[in-house]
């Protein structure tokens, strides 16, 4: 005979209260609890409610795990692998739980750690890089990757060059883009590994992590900077593109204008536009909408730091127009998107997709190989300095951490690199016929006299 609450009944041949609770899993599975309960209804009420409170977190702890598990899966697609079994590793005396090998590290924690540390750019890099430290060390459980181990990967790199990991139709893998890796190529992979130790050493999965050595950086190739033929060439092409992406070409002269970094320009707003500072007017680079963390504190690039930019002529004349064409809102973007892809690819886009535009406008231009979105932030550099502008003033335009990195990349279009051919023909000149140059004079009762 039932009873006059809901989720329990009085069984008056037992004497007792039957008390029922149902909850449904985050699979659509039932779950369900049922006691007998002698006493007063109360009672009764008061043991459903238990049994209630017993099965919600019952099913929350499982929708936990779940909800863990649709993680590491999300975070192994996004890196490209496949979830394959591998074999376990050895035991060590850091904590009492199996040591996994590199490739289960690499699949399990690493895979979370990157889907807050690295963005989604990044992370189709490091996809490339796990399926390389996969194939030459994959199997070697964390506790045993020493100095020598690190050798195998770095020296494998080099004798066999890149390798492809995706198969075709016909089952075999895709023919490979070029036979060798670049020493930057190398050491990419090779920053990949020492992250992956060092987030084992700083959770104590093993004792020390490894020296992971890089290779010389490659100098010999210098900067190319787009001429302005090239430029011009990239704008008119630009034009064609009008109705998909409507501000191409004032984006590429925008660029060429400033210096700007393709994230700092996409990510402009008006409230960092300035009209009237000073005569030119200027833009301030103060913010970076992108951060990661590292050690559980949020970290920021380098390029965070605050900036000014004096606005040339042409790029007065075009913020100028697109002020008149664009929402002028504070925080509106100097540079509008479309339909979610921008003109370039980038991470302030809404779906962090798309390749953009501008490879096809390249494309167009017959520039494919020789100009990148970069390319214009060199032209930027270059175009001051055959002016004359000081190589300290252009490094801060461009935001460098250090005046020696604009040296290295542009220093032989400084005005005292151009010098040196003047100063190569005076060289063979005798001492005296070379002007001296003037000597600091002090003044003394009127009468200038020489040191």
């Amino acid at each position: 005979m039932r009873g006059q609450a809901k989720g329990f009944y009085f069984d008056k041949k037992a004497g007792t209260w039957v008390v029922q609770a149902t909850r449904m899993g985050p699979a659509g599975q039932k779950f369900r609890r049922c006691q007998r309960v002698r006493g007063t209804i109360s009672e009764a009420r008061a043991r459903r409610k238990a049994m209630v409170a017993e099965l919600d977190a019952e099913v929350a702890r499982i929708r936990d795990r779940e909800a863990e598990e649709q993680k590491r899966r999300a975070a192994v697609v996004l890196l490209g692998l496949t979830r394959e079994p591998t074999k376990r590793g050895t035991t060590t005396s850091i904590g009492s739980a199996p040591q996994p090998t590199l490739q289960q590290f690499l699949l399990g924690r690493w895979a979370q750690h990157v889907l807050v540390t690295q963005n989604e750019t990044t992370r189709r890099t490091t996809r490339s890089h796990v399926a390389y430290l996969s194939y030459y060390l994959g199997q070697q459980p964390l506790a045993e990757i020493d100095d020598a181990a690190v050798a195998v990967v770095r020296e494998g790199l080099l004798r066999d060059g890149p390798r492809s990991f995706v198969l075709n139709r016909s089952g075999e893998p895709r023919k490979r883009r070029s036979e060798t890796f670049t020493p930057t190529a190398v050491n990419r992979i090779l920053a990949t590994l020492a992250a992956a130790l060092n987030l084992a050493e700083r959770e104590r999965l093993i004792e020390r992590a490894p020296r992971v050595d890089l290779l010389p950086r490659d100098e010999s190739e210098p900067v190319m900077a787009p001429s302005d033929d090239e430029l011009a060439a990239l704008i008119k092409a630009a034009e064609d593109f009008r109705e998909i992406a409507p501000f191409m070409p004032e984006a590429i002269e925008l660029a060429a204008e400033t210096g700007m970094r393709a994230g700092e320009q996409f990510a402009l707003s008006w409230r960092s536009v300035d009209f009237r500072m000073n005569d030119t007017g200027a833009i301030r680079i103060e913010k970076q909408p992108r951060a990661k963390l590292v050690g559980g504190t949020p970290w920021r690039p380098k390029h965070l730091k605050t900036r000014l930019i004096p606005l040339t002529p042409r790029a007065r004349t075009l913020l100028e127009s697109l002020r008149e064409r664009v929402p002028s809102e504070l925080d509106a973007p100097v540079i509008p998107s479309r339909g979610g892809s921008p003109y370039n690819r980038l991470e302030a886009a809404p779906d962090k997709s798309g390749k953009g535009f501008f490879p096809d406008v390249v494309e167009a231009a017959g520039l494919v190989g020789r100009v990148h979105w970069h390319s214009l932030r060199h032209y930027f550099a270059v175009r001051g300095l055959l002016r004359g502008v000081p190589i300290a003033v252009v490094s801060a335009w461009l935001g460098h951490s250090d005046v020696n990195l604009t040296v290295k990349r542009y220093g032989r279009w400084a005005a005292e690199s151009r010098e040196q051919w003047q100063w190569a023909k005076k060289m063979s000149a005798p001492i005296d016929a070379i002007a001296p140059r003037p000597a600091l004079a002090v003044v003394d009762g009127g009468k200038e006299k020489r040191r």
